[in-house]
């Protein structure tokens, strides 16, 4: 594994989950290279450029999986509708990482609100809370 920061999901860290993260992996056998980005991927040879020399070196590697960074990205929502969704007559909602990438919670939480208030307008708009009886 590469990542380009001194630590495996470094991301995680504000989530809670890096060091067992980190340890996993570790416990899996996966080699953890640090400071280190992908420059180029072919067959089974990684290479892997340090990210303060610049310097490469090859590393075999069964797989490649990308994992990047979270940053929002609408273009999904934006393919079907263009910049303006309204102008198409569509109701269309940004969920999830489309909006904020966050945990997996965050979205399905996100995905279960917009169900909910589908076709609903006005003042039916306020989600009903469940409420404890003591």
């Amino acid at each position: 594994m590469s990542a380009s920061e001194g630590r495996a999901s470094a991301w995680s860290h504000y989530t809670g989950e890096q060091a067992a993260t980190h340890a996993e992996l570790l416990a899996n056998g996966i080699v953890i290279i640090v400071n280190s980005t992908i420059a180029a991927f072919s067959d089974q040879t990684a290479t892997l450029s340090c990210l303060y020399s610049g310097t490469t070196r090859l590393q075999h590697a069964d797989a490649l999986v990308m994992m990047t960074f979270r940053k929002a990205d609408d273009a999904l929502l934006r393919a079907p509708v263009g910049e303006d969704p309204a102008l198409t007559g569509l109701r269309v909602e940004a969920i999830g990482d489309c909006v904020q990438p966050a945990l997996i919670a965050h979205a399905v939480y996100a995905g279960h609100k917009a169900a909910r208030l589908l076709g609903v307008t006005g003042d039916e708009s306020q989600l009903a809370r469940d409420r404890l009886v003591v």
